[in-house]
C-alpha cells in the first residue's frame, strides 16, 4: 500500500522495507491508520532531515499517536525521534 500510493504521488519511497512491516504491524491493516502513522513518520523524518523512514521512526510516531490512550500500551524501545536518529548514528 505505502509503495503504491508513493508511486501514485510520483515520488521515490522514503519508507524502508522494515518500516512498512512496522506500519502493518501497528495499523493492523486497517489502512486509515496506517496512513495516519505514515504521515507522521514521514514529519519526524522531514522534521530532522532524514531521507529514509526508519522503524524507529515509525514506532516513535505510533507511540506518539496512541500516546496513554491505552494502559496496556507499552513504551517501545526508543520511542522518541531523537532515540531513533541516535540508533541510525
Amino acid at each position: 500500500m505505502i509503495a503504491f500510493r508513493c508511486n501514485t504521488a510520483g515520488v521515490n519511497n522514503p519508507f524502508s522495507n522494515e518500516a512498512c512491516e512496522a506500519v502493518f504491524r501497528w495499523s493492523k491493516g486497517v489502512p486509515r491508520e496506517a496512513i495516519k502513522l505514515c504521515a507522521m513518520g514521514l514529519q519526524y523524518a522531514l522534521a530532522n532531515e532524514l531521507e529514509l523512514v526508519t522503524k524507529e521512526i515509525i514506532e516513535a510516531a505510533q507511540f506518539d499517536l496512541v500516546k496513554s490512550s491505552d494502559p496496556l500500551t507499552e513504551k517501545p524501545k526508543g520511542s522518541t525521534v531523537k532515540a531513533a536518529i541516535e540508533a541510525l548514528s
